[in-house]
């Protein structure tokens, strides 16, 4: 988290009153939404939070041990209120949410993005057939009630979460609307056909989209609003972190995407393109039913398989019925181009954290 971490460094003796909120900002507090923030059980100072955190031993990956560790003790930060953390987990959601008071008028709502439980990938994928995945529709709910007593409120998220962020205020109430004055979306999927909607164009102008240069999941689904190109240090599927974005000054590093990004986006619509709701829910279905039948619940558990287990997977998928079988040959061959080839095997290093 260099370039994070000397932002931090450089800015966080100053108060927010003295140095506006800036996106470098936004980008540090979506990533809190990735750490068991349990401990708030009503409002919390955020050092008195991160004390808390580090003596419960909750935090579990050496990125945001050492993201809050630098949040600590500064004065931008530390007296920072924190409220209304939540984190669910079901058969068929995977929901995180977190709010920031910047001051006594301004709120900022964070959305928490796919972590390392599959079941946050299986909404990933619903979202291709879904009007609304379940964590979009608590999320509406989550914003409408807790935006009630201030007058500013600003709503972001990284991955799956700034794609909540932007749905949440689509669908959100007249009054909330009213008082959203912007939207982050950290590399987000898109909302596609939602652009067409008269709610969306309602509050577009306040939607602010980030995209690394080599993005991946900010490029899944279509979206013709017009994104801010990042600068990165890894390609690939580690271009995704925050972490690895380049700043300068209060700033993301500008940019142009690559070819490669641009690369995936047109092909993998036109994958996506081939196959009608149905059959998207289907192929969805199937893999993740493989997945719990090899007892596979997360990240963690998939990383565990050894070659036996491996092969045991790919005698399931082979046995399925013959329409499966297709979409997952074509399924795992796209994506293999672009999340293994294209990070050069480091997918265990970003699992791992290391």
């Amino acid at each position: 988290m260099s370039d994070l971490k000397k932002y931090i460094d450089k800015y966080g003796d100053i108060k927010f009153n003295e140095e506006k909120l800036n996106e470098i900002d936004i980008a540090i507090f979506t990533q809190l939404t990735y750490i068991n923030f349990g401990v708030v059980k009503d409002k919390l100072r955020l050092n008195n939070a991160i004390k808390k955190i580090n003596e419960g031993k909750l935090c579990k990956k050496r990125r945001y041990q050492n993201l809050i560790n630098a949040l600590l003790d500064k004065r931008r930060y530390k007296n920072l209120i924190l409220s209304n953390y939540v984190y669910k987990l079901t058969d068929d959601e995977q929901f995180g949410a977190l709010c920031i008071d910047i001051n006594s008028d301004t709120r900022l709502v964070l959305f928490e993005g796919t972590d390392d439980m599959l079941i946050g990938w299986e909404e990933d994928f619903a979202m291709s057939y879904n009007d609304l995945i379940p964590a979009e529709i608590d999320a509406i709910k989550y914003l409408n009630r807790v935006s009630k007593d201030y007058k500013n409120i600003i709503v972001a998220g990284h991955s799956k979460g700034g794609r909540i962020a932007i749905v949440s205020v689509i669908y959100s109430s007249p009054l909330t609307k009213f008082k959203i004055k912007s939207i982050y979306s950290l590399d987000g999927p898109g909302i596609g056909e939602k652009e067409n909607l008269f709610r969306y164009k309602l509050i577009k102008n306040k939607y602010v989209k980030f995209m690394p240069r080599y993005s991946i999941f900010g490029r899944l689904f279509r979206e013709n609003h017009k994104s801010i190109i990042v600068d990165c240090k890894d390609k690939g599927i580690l271009a995704h972190q925050p972490f690895s974005w380049k700043i300068v000054d209060k700033q993301f590093k500008r940019s142009e995407i690559s070819n490669s990004s641009e690369a995936f986006y047109i092909n993998f619509n036109k994958w996506l393109d081939k196959y009608s709701f149905e059959e998207r829910k289907y192929f969805s279905d199937y893999l993740f039913s493989i997945f719990r039948d090899m007892k596979v619940y997360s990240l963690y558990d998939l990383r565990k398989l050894n070659k036996e287990k491996y092969d045991v997977l790919l005698n399931i998928v082979k046995n399925k019925d013959e329409k499966f079988v297709n979409m997952f040959k074509e399924f795992f061959e796209f994506y293999k181009e672009y999340f293994i080839v294209t990070t050069k095997n480091k997918v265990s290093n970003l699992i791992n954290n290391k």
